[in-house]
């Protein structure tokens, strides 16, 4: 009835861990961003051009003088997070190539790249505890939540009981299947 609990080993504790790292860095990058964009509409301004991954400070050379000032050090920062992902990147790949050759399975899905892969190898750890695939879904929160009554089969959400990063990677990986770079 009950399944037995199974921690991570160790080496794959430490490369998620990597993976997470990334992770904040992200989101820390997208703050920054989203500060310097309020700030400049404060002033009746915009920053123009301001995706995060092509983010410099001459983008600022448009602005004013007083908020080219206060932005600096802010765009400066920007670029130093930027530097840190793409290094936590190349990690990612080296790690997935090193240690991960069913990644490369993984990639051949469209819409499922290096990040995807190797965040799904991890958690999951062990594909072989699970005894249908159908249990992964579950396992990860996938699954819609349950409210029957003998009267009524209400159409639920999905639990999100699983690892919440994984299940946003899962839902961008197919939301790029489904946008503009998807096959049909």
């Amino acid at each position: 009835m009950l399944c037995p609990v199974k921690h991570r080993s160790a080496k794959a504790q430490a490369d998620l861990t990597v993976i997470r790292a990334r992770a904040g860095l992200v989101r820390a990058r997208t703050a920054l961003v989203n500060t310097a964009r309020g700030l400049a509409k404060s002033y009746g301004e915009r920053l123009r051009g301001c995706n995060p991954r092509n983010m410099n400070p001459k983008k600022s050379e448009e602005l004013s003088p007083e908020l080219q000032t206060a932005l600096q050090p802010l765009l400066a920062g920007l670029e130093s997070l930027s530097e840190q992902i793409r290094e936590y990147n190349e990690r990612i790949e080296e790690l997935a190539q090193e240690s991960y050759p069913q990644v490369a399975l993984l990639k051949q899905v469209k819409g499922v790249g290096t990040l995807i892969g190797l965040t799904f190898l991890l958690t999951l750890e062990d594909p072989h505890r699970f005894r249908k695939s159908r249990d992964v879904g579950c396992y990860l929160g996938l699954q819609p939540g349950r409210r029957n009554s003998g009267q009524s089969e209400p159409q639920m959400h999905i639990s999100k009981e699983g690892d919440p990063y994984l299940r946003t990677l899962l839902v961008q990986g197919a939301q790029h299947i489904l946008g503009p770079f998807g096959v049909d």
